[in-house]
């Protein structure tokens, strides 16, 4: 829970890290996935409203999602009142340090409301598999587990 503010358009009130069993924890194997909830307020209508997230992987920016990106219709006004919204991560993946370095709430490409630096901190490891012979352990190269679709024809 963060602490209420006073005369802002708005504000973020809680957010959780968890996986689909609703265990909050801040450690993952790479094949659980991960889901983050935040709970924010809109203390006024608000018209081109959108809310950001960014995640690192080691130091270094691995995604950034906006809640728009795949329904334009939320650019359109979000009425006053609380509003609870849950995002699944990319999945699986790669182990590492991950970071919820910034989440934020504002007017797309006009003005931030409010944000959140370094939100949650968490590790992904490779518990449930052998990860010897895999090409995305986390000893190789690379960010993204991508376990491509490989199809061998004898000439």
């Amino acid at each position: 829970n963060f602490p209420v503010r006073e005369n802002v358009r708005a504000d973020f009130l809680e957010a959780k890290l968890f996986n689909l069993k609703n265990e909050q924890k801040n450690s993952f194997d790479v094949f659980e996935q991960v889901v983050v909830e935040l709970k924010y307020v809109l203390n006024e209508s608000l018209s081109g409203c959108v809310l950001g997230l960014n995640l690192d992987r080691n130091g270094e920016l691995l995604a950034c999602s906006f809640d728009s990106d795949e329904d334009e219709q939320r650019l359109k006004e979000r009425k006053s009142g609380t509003y609870k919204v849950r995002v699944k991560l990319p999945y699986p993946l790669k182990s590492g340090s991950y970071t919820i370095s910034g989440v934020g709430i504002g007017i797309a490409n006009v003005d931030g409301i409010d944000s959140l630096k370094s939100l949650f901190s968490f590790i992904v490891e490779e518990n449930s598999f052998d990860p010897t012979f895999k090409s995305f352990s986390a000893n190789r190269p690379g960010q993204l587990v991508t376990c491509l679709n490989w199809e061998t024809i004898r000439d």
